[in-house]
């Protein structure tokens, strides 16, 4: 050993599935896919280095900043930015560089641009000497918390250094040293002359550090406007501080305030509208607003309009002052808030509670167990869902799901829970044109959707959604009346395109943050067949605030049809169980075809089709419009089980009449393929079959188009290529049932399937559950412990083994070891 004494072996970072394996080691339960990313993100370069992974992991424990939601170890927060520990020696470094290296580093992180060519201007607003700024430059870059590039430009590649050494403060540090910078630019001292985006950009990040300098407002404006043809996110922030240094009563005021409010809808900036209308709701309170002039009532109905558009989008009512000032512009301070705030307190409105700032507690219900709605994710969760902060390493797991949750669904669907009646939806709990009792007025019609939306228990109607919000289509008035909404399927609630009609695609913006984001990701992500990521965006979703909005309700329902398809029964039934808290559910028909296709995948076959039916006996014209988001679906499912069960005689024409009824009641590309199937099966249709299969590769979901591909299978006269497309989609889905019962009919019709080579040869991957169990086989557990190890069933494991083994090609336990010891699965593993 002594000839190695003396080198030096640099080692370099580990690649992401070996830092991945020490994480779960070290978290021994499963980790949401989401952690892993945030770190991995807020880490940069540092994100191989086991040492910083593994410490900032625990400091995320020990801080509380972890939860356990639905069998997975998430971020309690995952809006919050992750730290460093404090004892980190990339902080200890930077600390070392004084207030000059906290400036620094808080306003590289806060400014577009900032190089070395700005260093003089920082140093000069600062009061630092320009010799020490660049020699504590060159530590930062040396010790890699900043990074120079070619061109000067410097960056914080680490982002999570920044919340390390500036807990807390890191905004307020970089609004004073930007405040800083504006004072200096604005003095005219300098020569040359600044560059006026320069002082405009650090005026606007300054924020409220900077008192109000109207002075500044034209330079604001001028510049905004220059820059918006071609970057129309720096113009609205521009614009923004624009309206912030405005005088009382200045007519820039109004005019700034017209272009702002529909550039941040357009470019889809949903927070920065939020702020905006309430800047300018607390203007017109002051007398500030600069408006004047007879249009009030329409100004108001606006911004009424663009608080509750901000606030569907970012997943937060319309804020308590917000919602007052309007009411006072009515008139109508005292008996239309507290009206307002009546009919948010009642349970049939379910909106806002009373008493209380909206934006501090969840509309329309109570947090579980009386704990801050901060601390439940999930506060509609039933009893033994809840999530609970995590212990330090060492300590017990927490108690998860109950042992056979597949078999309490059931249970409780044979109860008044179960959500299986269209009429359920028929009660309109909060008609817009009702006044509350005790009230004078009506509440604002926008401010009474946006209460409606968080209550969770009304779906999107179109109609309502054209009258409130077509004020604000660019070139139209109040007066137009709403435009008419054409084009989006009544079986499919899609908030995001039913927007982009009524305001118009020149008007909206498509959110990229959000909740509506977040299900516009899900949706598609689950029609395209790229199911990998579903259940940890659905756990994000639930984990991202305590409001729940009917996008909650589609994704727990999506992710509960992933979980049964992929065999992990027990999370499937913990999703749909929380669906059944209340029975509030606005969708029933798609509840009911998740609740269908659990039952069924659990041998429950009689108890599916009794659940289908129990919908679709109910009377098409007592429908309410929730009842048909997901019908198409349902429709097609039952089609499929009643095929099975030889009702080809009475039942399938019966189930034809009720397709051809809601298609003929609500249109729709996916109920017109679903009449088209269910007229194949009960007439052998050959013809519709073909034709649904052509709808849905143009217009349809991998899933979908799979059952239509099998419905051609079970009628042609050679069902080989249909039987080999079903099979390539189940395979790529995961969908181990319906890959078993095509192999079976391939095999009777004298079809060979795919070989196992060309499985394992396949893009296919593991589950986040299947490659969980497969990584404990490779360590030697048996069934019962890795049960226990991932609190779920000895027959929950059984299942995705037998998946496992169909997709690796691995004959026994021994050989799937063998295969895990030698990294030959690595490009199968996935995280879900």
């Amino acid at each position: 050993m002594s000839g190695f004494a003396d080198r030096v072996v640099d080692l370099g970072p580990l690649p992401e599935h070996r830092i991945d394996a020490l994480l779960a080691d070290a978290a021994r339960e499963p980790l949401d896919a989401a952690l892993v990313l945030a770190l991995r993100s807020a880490l940069g370069p540092l994100a191989g280095n086991p040492g910083t992974v593994l410490d900032t992991f625990e400091a995320l424990r020990l801080d509380g900043r972890l939860v356990r939601f639905q069998g997975h170890l998430c971020l309690r927060d995952p809006a919050t930015g992750l730290a460093l520990p404090v004892d980190h020696p990339l902080v200890r470094r930077v600390e070392e560089c004084g207030d000059t290296g906290r400036q620094l580093l808080a306003l590289t992180t806060s400014a577009g641009r900032f190089a070395m060519d700005d260093l003089p201007d920082f140093a000069a607003a600062t009061g630092h000497e320009l010799a020490a700024c660049g020699h504590t430059v060159d530590r930062l870059v040396a010790v890699g918390a900043l990074v120079c590039d070619e061109y000067g430009v410097l960056r914080v590649p680490c982002p999570a250094l920044v919340p390390a050494v500036l807990p807390g403060t890191a905004r307020d540090e970089a609004g004073e040293v930007h405040r800083a910078l504006a004072e200096h630019l604005l003095r005219g001292e300098r020569v040359p002359s600044p560059d006026p985006m320069a002082t405009a950009e650090h005026i606007a990040l300054a924020g409220s550090a900077l008192p109000a300098t109207p002075s500044a407002v034209p330079l604001l404006e001028r510049e905004a406007a220059r820059v918006l043809p071609t970057c129309s996110t720096m113009a609205a922030r521009w614009y923004r501080a624009a309206l912030r240094h405005c005088e009382p009563g200045d007519q820039a005021h109004a005019r700034v305030l017209a272009t702002l409010l529909p550039l941040l809808m357009r470019i889809g900036d949903y927070e920065g509208l939020a702020a905006a209308v309430a800047e300018a709701v607390r203007a017109d309170s002051d007398g500030n607003g600069g408006g004047g002039g007879g249009g009030g009532d329409r100004r108001r109905a606006e911004l009424a309009a663009y608080a509750a558009l901000a606030a569907v989008h970012t997943g937060r009512p319309v804020a308590e002052g917000v919602r007052e000032g309007l009411a006072e512009g009515d008139g109508r301070a005292a008996g239309g808030a507290a009206g307002g705030r009546a009919a948010a307190n009642d349970p049939t409105a379910g909106g806002p509670m009373s008493g209380e700032r909206v934006a501090d507690k969840p509309a329309g219900r109570e947090p579980a167990s009386g704990k801050p709605a901060t601390d439940e994710p999930a506060a509609s969760q039933p009893a033994g869902h809840e999530p609970t902060a995590d212990k330090p390493a060492g300590g017990e797991p927490a108690a998860d799901e109950p042992a056979s949750p597949a078999l309490e669904f059931t249970d409780r669907s044979a109860t008044g829970q179960e959500p299986l009646q269209p009429s359920e939806a028929d009660h309109d709990r909060s008609d817009p044109t009702a006044r509350e009792p005790g009230g004078s007025e009506p509440a604002s019609p926008a401010l009474e959707f946006a209460d409606r939306w968080f209550s969770g228990r009304v779906p999107l109607r179109a109609g309502e959604v054209g009258a409130v919000f077509s004020c604000l289509r660019p070139g139209g008035t109040s007066e137009d009346g709403p435009p008419r909404v054409e084009g989006t399927s009544a079986d499919r609630l899609d908030p995001v395109g039913l927007f982009r009609q009524v305001v118009g695609v020149a008007g909206y913006g498509e959110p990229v943050t959000g909740p509506l984001a977040a299900y516009a990701r899900i949706v598609r992500d689950y029609r395209d067949g790229d199911w990998a990521g579903i259940p940890s965006g659905a756990r994000a979703l639930e984990l991202a605030g305590p409001y729940r909005t009917p996008v909650h309700h589609v994704v727990r329902l999506i992710a509960a049809e992933v979980h049964s398809t992929v065999g992990d029964f027990e999370r499937s039934a913990a999703w749909l169980g929380l669906g059944l808290v209340g029975g509030d559910c606005p969708f029933p028909a798609l509840r009911t075809w998740a609740g269908m296709g659990l039952a069924y995948r659990t041998g429950q076959w009689e108890r599916c089709r009794e659940l289908g039916w129990a919908f679709c006996e109910e009377p098409v014209e007592r429908a309410a419009e929730g009842s048909s988001v997901g019908i198409d679906w349902l429709l097609v499912r039952l089609a499929f089980a009643q095929w099975g069960n030889g009702g080809r005689q009475v039942v399938l024409p019966r189930l034809r009449e009720r397709s051809e009824e809601w298609y003929g009641r609500l249109g729709g590309t996916g109920l017109q393929a679903a009449s088209l199937i269910v007229r194949a099966f009960a007439e052998r249709d050959l013809v519709s079959a073909h034709a649904a299969v052509d709808l849905l590769r143009e217009h349809g979901g991998r899933s979908e188009l799979m059952r239509a591909c099998m419905t051609v299978a079970f009628l042609a006269d050679d069902p080989r290529p249909w039987h080999q497309e079903a099979h390539d989609i189940a395979r790529s889905l995961g969908d181990g049932l319906h890959r078993t019962t095509i192999t079976e009919s391939m095999r009777a019709s004298g079809t060979d399937p795919a070989s196992d080579d060309a499985d394992r040869d396949s893009s296919v991957g593991l589950s986040g559950l299947e490659g969980r169990i497969t990584f404990l086989v490779g360590r030697g557990l048996t069934n019962r412990q890795i049960g226990r190890e991932l609190q779920v069933s000895e027959k929950t494991v059984e299942n995705n083994l037998t998946q496992v083994f169909a997709k690796t090609g691995c004959r026994s336990r021994l050989d799937l070891a063998l295969a895990v010891m030698e990294g030959r699965l690595a490009g199968l593993l996935r995280r879900s």
